[in-house]
C-alpha cells in the first residue's frame, strides 16, 4: 500500500492551486482525455465563467459540468496536443493547441484553437476558448 506524502495529499485535496496554472491545466486536459465532466468541473471556481469555443458562456461550476456532460456524450474523449503554451501573473495561462475527437463515426484531428485560462484560490475562474 502506497502512501501519499505530505505535499501528495496537499495537492490531491486543493483542485486548483492558485500559484500551479500549468498544473491544472494539465489536469483539465487529462479530464477531457477521459471524456470526465465531474473531473474537469471540479477544477473550476464555484462562480467560474467560462466562454466555449461558440461563444456560448457557461457560469458556474454546475453550469460548467451540465454543458460538459452534452459534451462528451456527442464527441467522447477530446485529446488536446499543446503547441504552445505561457503563463502569467495572477495565475493567467494562455495555450494554443490542436484537438481531435470522434463525432458521429467520423474522427477530427488536427483542429487549431487557443485556451486563455484565469485561475485563482478556488479554481478556474475565467475560461475562453476559440477555435
Amino acid at each position: 500500500m502506497a502512501v501519499a506524502t505530505p505535499s501528495e495529499a496537499a495537492e490531491a485535496a486543493d483542485p486548483a492551486p492558485a500559484d500551479e496554472p500549468v498544473s491544472v491545466y494539465e489536469r483539465l486536459r487529462d479530464a477531457y482525455a477521459r471524456a470526465d465532466a465531474r473531473a474537469a468541473a471540479e477544477l473550476y471556481a464555484p462562480d467560474a465563467t467560462w466562454y466555449d469555443a461558440g461563444n456560448q458562456v457557461h457560469r458556474g461550476r454546475e453550469a460548467v459540468a451540465e454543458h460538459l456532460r452534452g459534451f462528451f456524450a456527442t464527441r467522447g474523449p477530446v485529446l488536446y496536443t499543446v503547441k504552445r503554451q505561457v503563463t502569467g501573473p495572477e495565475g493567467a495561462l494562455l495555450a494554443e493547441w490542436t484537438s481531435a475527437w470522434s463525432e458521429e463515426g467520423r474522427r477530427s484531428t488536427g483542429l487549431p484553437g487557443a485556451t486563455s485560462l484565469q485561475i485563482g484560490p478556488e479554481g478556474i475562474s475565467y475560461h475562453r476558448d476559440y477555435q
